[in-house]
């Protein structure tokens, strides 16, 4: 493995890994100070071209990985900036792929419209109301951002993954220095979590800090990493390190679903990396490691840890969520469900966890088979027939994002966190490359504009 810095951008992304990896060893001894990675972050988010700029602003306008402020005005405020100028980054590749990717809008629409459809016919609750918006814009950015990604061979794994490694131990800090949030030892696990149930949330019921947010924050270099078809072929140090420096901020978190999320992601990716049947060997190395994980996660000395793999506990002690009421709410209207937000009017919870178990809930096995048959009708009108091993033009395994999402909606947010994978799922469409005359005018357009 040798570490590649023939060009400018390794040497970048070489220098700012180095920089991670020295931080997060000055946060254990107490050298702390959140606006140094707002610093790194930004030279980072310079060098990038125009449609990588415009990618990564979409994903973190969105909150992809989460929300990374409490306060409510600086959090909204962030997010309109974001989102504001990545569309105007990407206006030219928005207005492309909404033209062309008629066939991937067309079933997001008719989705859409039957949320809406069931969201006026329901019981009209205020949690109703805000998810109905989340579900519809969220569902046209990510579409939107994931087709642009899918079809542009100008997007960096690497460059969006220091990215968001820079994000991470802005997070990191940021929960240290205003928070007080700190580990006692190296080997530390648990207190992440636990200071972020102590804190509890603010007088507008917004967790202070969320360790959900620093896990997934955490997951996504990891992810952007491994999706990358030839991630150990250029700079492999360089991309191991990343995962590494990553996968050490994801523990600290304490979630254990992004735990069990990247350890699916790294399985799969060895799948995907072998042309041919794997042979014994590596069956049986692989069963090593496993266990070697197993036995790595029950020494962390971290209750949420110890709880995923209690033996003694049941599932609902195991995953840390209620299974009784879900099948409860189903119960009473099984075929056609209690409305679209209506499950927070019979449960104490807003949303079961699980995007499912929601959708019978809420809209019955009747909206679920819907929902199912648009997505069977897709795939089976799409020009592309390849999903699992599908490319993207950058050469990026795109099951893997949606193998992240997915996984996520099976065990947190709700309806519109989980528009994630069907989006995904709804992007992974290869369009027709432009024709060389095309090129040529979008080739002066962007000589005549401006970068951002």
């Amino acid at each position: 493995m040798n570490v590649n810095l023939s060009n400018s951008e390794d040497r970048i992304n070489t220098a700012l890994v180095l920089v991670c990896f020295i931080g997060l060893v000055a946060y254990y001894v107490g050298i702390i100070n959140m606006y140094v990675w707002l610093f790194f972050l930004l030279i980072r988010l310079f060098t990038f071209n125009r449609k990588e700029f415009g990618f990564f602003a979409l994903l973190f306008g969105s909150s992809m990985f989460g929300r990374m402020f409490a306060s409510q005005s600086l959090y909204l405020s962030t997010i309109v900036l974001f989102l504001v100028l990545g569309i105007i980054a990407l206006r030219n590749e928005i207005f492309s792929v909404l033209s062309k990717s008629f066939h991937s809008y067309f079933f997001l629409l008719i989705l859409i419209g039957f949320f809406l459809v069931e969201y006026l016919l329901g019981p009209g609750t205020f949690y109703a109301h805000d998810k109905i918006m989340k579900l519809s814009v969220r569902g046209l950015i990510w579409l939107t951002v994931f087709l642009i990604f899918v079809q542009s061979d100008e997007i960096s794994n690497k460059k969006i993954a220091v990215s968001f490694l820079l994000l991470t131990l802005f997070y990191l800090s940021q929960s240290a220095q205003l928070y007080g949030i700190r580990p006692s030892a190296v080997l530390d696990f648990s207190y992440f979590r636990d200071y972020c149930d102590m804190i509890g949330r603010n007088e507008a019921y917004t967790e202070v800090v969320n360790y959900q947010t620093l896990g997934y924050l955490a997951l996504a270099p990891s992810i952007f990493c491994m999706m990358d078809s030839d991630w150990s072929k250029n700079n492999a140090v360089m991309t191991y390190a990343i995962i590494a420096i990553s996968f050490w901020v994801l523990l600290l978190s304490g979630t254990r679903q992004t735990l069990v999320i990247f350890l699916a992601i790294a399985f799969l990716r060895y799948i995907l990396g072998q042309k041919g049947p794997i042979p014994y060997t590596r069956l049986i190395g692989l069963a090593i490691a496993a266990v070697l994980v197993y036995f790595m996660i029950s020494n962390l000395g971290s209750s949420s840890y110890d709880q995923m793999i209690n033996e003694d506990g049941d599932l609902s002690y195991s995953i840390n969520r209620d299974t009784t009421t879900p099948f409860a709410v189903m119960d009473i209207n099984p075929f056609f469900g209690v409305g679209f937000g209506g499950y927070v009017l019979y449960a104490h919870k807003a949303y079961p966890h699980n995007f499912f178990l929601e959708v019978i809930d809420e809209l019955g096995i009747v909206g679920l088979l819907f929902i199912l048959a648009v997505l069977t009708c897709f795939m089976m009108t799409n020009v592309n027939k390849v999903y699992f091993r599908f490319l993207s033009r950058n050469g990026s395994y795109i099951f893997l994002f949606f193998l992240m999402c997915f996984l996520r909606s099976m065990i947190s947010g709700d309806m519109a966190d989980s528009m994630s994978f069907i989006c995904v799922l709804l992007a992974m469409t290869l369009l027709p490359e432009p024709a060389q005359d095309e090129v040529t005018e979008l080739a002066v357009i962007e000589d005549n504009g401006h970068s951002v």
